[in-house]
């Protein structure tokens, strides 16, 4: 169901949509970005609740130390010698 609105935008920002409108239409390319900061913004809660999971967190770091070595372990290296 589409809701209408009325925005409001500076000049250089309506002229920056200009050619975004000739090539489709305003409320596609609104809806469109809307959604995607939206999903963006669900990932980011996502990501949050997981660190939130110790026990998670925990398995993550076993899997990781097993697969790749302790993380965060520094190594240094020697350039220039051989």
């Amino acid at each position: 169901m589409l809701k209408q609105m009325t925005i409001s935008v500076e000049e250089d920002v309506y002229h920056s949509l200009e050619p975004i409108i000739a090539l489709r239409s305003l409320d596609d390319y609104i809806s469109n970005l809307v959604r995607s900061r939206n999903a963006e913004a669900a990932v980011e809660e996502a990501y949050i609740a997981m660190a939130a999971d110790s026990e998670r967190e925990q398995e993550a770091q076993e899997w990781c130390n097993a697969s790749f070595g302790p993380i965060g372990e520094t190594r240094q290296y020697l350039v220039g010698r051989i």
